[in-house]
């Protein structure tokens, strides 16, 4: 078996503040320029270099400039005299022969720059990279003091370079890209002020094998000429040994053992990830010490006795177990010339038998009492098991005899929400089946309260519909009508279904039935109770303000409270619409039903009066004949039913009953006796309205066509009597 670690080691680096020192450059004057120009550009070199000034306009007052320019130029290495002589007094004589650029001046031409005299020094940071060999001015990835590493000082200033000549190379390479010179700006001196010495890490892995033999690779070529030509075992040794990838979390000892004396290697872990890899998912896990692995292994110091040096055991499959082992593993690089020990966990698999063994030991230390720990490793166990039966017994083992007991176990296992799998699953249901049975036994009226939300629990942790579970409570019970209204209301309260529960115990037809016989209903019962008594208050309510006992009666009363019973009809018809969806559970209902079709009836014609008597003097009989062109004869009744009222009210100067007000006004010779049997025909018909609206065809209103004209013939005496003509 081979296994790759991968880890790093750290190299030298340098950080070094250098000072430069540089002549500042300018762009010449005119007067320099020109006579660079001058020299540079004249082909007569014998002519007399007074006459040349004076010839491109140059008076002779201001020669003297240009003489002193001349003696800067020279001093500058810009340009150079004949022989070397040069006297500032005698420029007028001098031929301009007698001068000539240097290389420097050529340059300076050129780039059209001139040195200042002026020099300046730059202090720059340059990184030194001992690997490479190599300058920059950024070293690429982070690096810190060698205080924190194993590199020694002394190892790290044996990289140091005196009078670098690669060093003035590389900042005269970049002294304008990195460094903020300008190309033109000679550089004079370079003194090193100060270096740093760092570190920064490259990868390496480790190619391990189970012979105590490795091979290293590393990041890149430099860093393996480096570390071969450089570091020993004793630095690589040191160097791993400080790393926290190599130490686990807890306080462990490693010990001195040859890979080679392990017999089934399967694998080798890095010592920072023992608690990871004692955590595989669906693992179980035995410790010799609480202080190795998670707080979920079972403890043991006496597991394994043939791996007296094994932390712990991991079973992760039936039949397969590992067992993990803390070593110091030597390895052996003759490639490269290392010998070194690494803190490694050495994981080594069981064969099948003595990981079933292993099994065996581990189900020992469950508990037969339940506990999330408990319940935990058995499921654990049971994926990691061919022998599943014996950690299903242990489940078993879980619930105790008594009633309340089981109760109480079965809801901390639900408590915890744990994903039971299915054998478990099937023995949990089991118990709670058990406890419903013992239940339903001794459930009565008096215990309602007490055990059904207890029920009803224990059903949700079954498969059973809330039907069955309904179902179930009902068959111990012959119920009566006294019983009916309290089984139903601890069913409900419990948060069943009201359809499912009504068809148990139907206390909708119970108090439907109750409207009609008039049997008081006791709001109190429940919701639904309290609906069915507002049913019953307004129903009844309705029948004292018709005059009738019963909704199927001829209504003969005339002086109906119109705003009372439209009012309550409305409150009714609010509740009936909101059990309506339960009508089908009850013949009683849909009497109910038909009364409130009957009371609807009623008030669409009572509502039609109350907006004709809000203001009769208004009904004109232009009006009314509307309503008889539209054929709106219902409307067309009750309109002139609520005029003649009026009018006759006002011409007898009192108000009765319609009928006696139609014959007074007869006797007072009002009207004729075939005007008063008109009269009475249209009360009749209004008063049939309040008992059946159906709509009359026209052939039977159409006397009305002689009632319009008395009405407005009387409402004209009443003008006449009340002086408006």
């Amino acid at each position: 078996m081979k296994k790759s670690i991968e880890t790093s080691l750290p190299f030298p680096a340098q950080q070094i503040m250098v000072d430069i020192d540089y002549k500042k450059v300018e762009k010449p004057s005119g007067v320099s320029y020109f006579l660079l120009v001058l020299i540079s550009e004249t082909k007569n070199r014998m002519e007399n270099i007074s006459k040349l000034l004076v010839r491109f306009g140059v008076p002779e007052s201001l020669h003297d400039i240009f003489a002193a320019e001349m003696d800067h130029l020279i001093a500058h290495n810009i340009i150079t005299a004949n022989k070397g002589t040069y006297d500032a007094r005698l420029f007028s004589g001098y031929e301009i022969g007698h001068f000539e650029m240097t290389q420097l001046g050529q340059k300076i031409f050129a780039d059209e720059v001139i040195p200042t005299g002026e020099t300046i020094t730059k202090s720059v940071k340059v990184w030194y990279d001992p690997r490479t060999g190599t300058y920059s001015t950024a070293y690429g990835r982070k690096a810190g003091s060698i205080e924190k590493n194993t590199l020694t000082e002394a190892f790290c200033k044996s990289f140091e370079k005196e009078n670098d000549d690669d060093l003035r190379q590389f900042i005269e390479a970049r002294k304008n890209v990195d460094f903020g010179l300008k190309r033109e700006e000679a550089i004079t001196d370079i003194k090193v002020r100060q270096i740093d010495h760092m570190f920064a890490t490259y990868d390496v892995a480790f190619s391990l094998d189970t012979e105590g033999f490795a091979t290293v690779s590393f990041e890149d070529e430099h860093s393996a000429r480096f570390a071969k030509e450089h570091y020993d075992s004793a630095f690589i040794q040191k160097s791993m040994d400080v790393k926290k990838k190599f130490q686990t979390n807890k306080e462990n000892m490693f010990k001195d053992i040859g890979i080679q004396t392990y017999e089934q290697v399967s694998n080798l872990i890095l010592p920072r990830d023992l608690e990871e890899a004692s955590q595989k998912t669906g693992s179980f896990v035995i410790a010799r010490k609480s202080t190795y692995v998670n707080q979920d292994a079972i403890v043991d110091s006496k597991i394994l006795p043939n791996y007296p040096d094994a932390i712990c055991a991991l079973i992760n499959k039936p039949g397969k177990a590992q067992v993990l082992t803390l070593g110091r593993c030597a390895f052996d690089m003759p490639d490269i010339g290392w010998n070194i020990k690494m803190n490694l966990v050495v994981e080594e698999t069981l064969g099948e038998h003595e990981s079933e063994n292993l099994l065996e030991h581990a189900l020992s230390f469950v508990p037969n009492q339940y506990s999330k720990g408990s319940l935990s490793h058995l499921i654990r166990l049971l994926n990691l098991t061919s022998q599943q039966d014996k950690v299903i017994r242990r489940f078993e083992l879980f619930f105790p005899e008594q009633d309340e007991d089981i109760m109480n176990v079965l809801k901390e296992i639900k408590t915890e929400g744990m994903t039971l799998p299915g054998p478990f699953l099937e023995i949990y249901r089991k118990q709670a089946l058990k406890l419903v049975d013992n239940m339903l036994g001794t459930i009565r009226i008096d215990n309602l309260d007490v055990l059904i939300p207890s029920l009803k629990w224990l059903y949700t942790q079954t498969k059973a519909s809330e039907a069955e579970q309904i179902a179930a409570i009902a068959s111990q019970f012959k119920v009566s009508d006294v019983e009916m209204p309290r089984l139903y209301n601890a069913l409900v309260s419990q948060g069943y279904e009201i359809r499912d529960v009504l068809s148990f115990f139907n206390v909708f037809d119970h108090y439907a039935g109750q409207v009609f016989d008039k049997t008081p209903i006791d709001s109190r019962d429940n919701d639904m109770a309290t609906d069915f008594s507002q049913i019953q208050s307004g129903y009844t309510t309705m029948l004292e303000l018709l005059g009738i006992n019963d909704y199927t009666d001829l209504i003969t009363r005339e002086d109906i409270n119109n705003e009372l019973f439209t009012k309550t009809y409305v409150a009714t018809m609010r509740v009936v619409n909101k059990l309506s969806t339960y009508r089908k559970l009850s013949k009683h209902f849909e009497t109910i039903m038909n009364a409130m079709d009957k009371f609807h009836s009623i008030s669409d014609v009572l509502s039609v009066e109350t907006k004709a008597l809000t203001d009769p003097e208004s009904i004109t009989r232009k009006m009314v004949e509307t309503f008889r062109r539209t054929s709106e004869y219902f409307k067309m009744v009750i309109y002139l039913s609520v005029k003649l009222e009026y009018v006759l009210g006002s011409l007898l100067g009192y108000k009765t009953r319609f009928q006696v007000m139609i014959k007074d006004a007869h006797k007072k010779g009002l009207y004729t006796r075939d005007e008063k049997d008109l009269l009475d025909r249209m009360r009749v018909y209004r008063n049939n309205l309040v008992h059946d609206t159906g709509v009359k065809g026209q052939a039977e209103y159409s006397f009305l066509d002689d009632v319009i004209p008395i009405v407005f013939a009387l409402e004209e005496k009443m003008d006449e009597q009340s002086g408006r003509h």
